[in-house]
């Protein structure tokens, strides 16, 4: 994993991942990040951190470090803000399931003719939605299509 793999607004799991209490309950200590600073730093959330609580910063190298990948998908599949810790077999196997079924955003706009022109295709949710958001912006009237593969 590169610098350039981290992005504001998504979840990535640690190389050794253990549990954290939060709420009586026990998660996986992933972490959100919030911001990277210019200083070369990374604020994120966690489910350890207590409401009220200041949200941990980090240098970027020491996140890097502690990072194995990123586990955004995991938690849009199975509409989870943390995921549960350790995970029972149904929820192993919903999980497994949820991320094999490959599926592709598509962005597309309607043409004169009454047919959609495919302005572009992604895999990842997000990159769709930055990309929507640049054709709104340029004027564009274009809308966002999930297929199935």
């Amino acid at each position: 994993m590169t610098f350039d793999d981290l992005e504001v607004g998504r979840t990535y799991r640690g190389r050794q991942p253990r549990g954290v209490f939060e709420k009586g309950t026990q998660h996986i200590n992933d972490r959100r990040i919030i911001e990277i600073t210019e200083e070369g730093e990374v604020r994120f959330d966690t489910p350890g951190l207590r409401l009220g609580r200041r949200l941990t910063m980090t240098g970027i190298k020491q996140f890097m470090a502690w990072a194995a990948y990123d586990c955004t998908n995991e938690f849009t599949v199975l509409d989870y803000e943390w995921l549960p810790w350790p995970m029972t077999c149904a929820q192993q196997a919903r999980l497994k399931q949820a991320l094999e079924v490959a599926c592709r955003f598509d962005v597309v706009q309607e043409t004169n003719a009454g047919h959609d022109a495919v302005l572009g295709s992604f895999f990842r949710l997000y990159d769709a939605e930055v990309y929507l958001n640049r054709c709104l912006d340029e004027g564009l009237d274009a809308y966002l299509v999930l297929s199935e593969e």
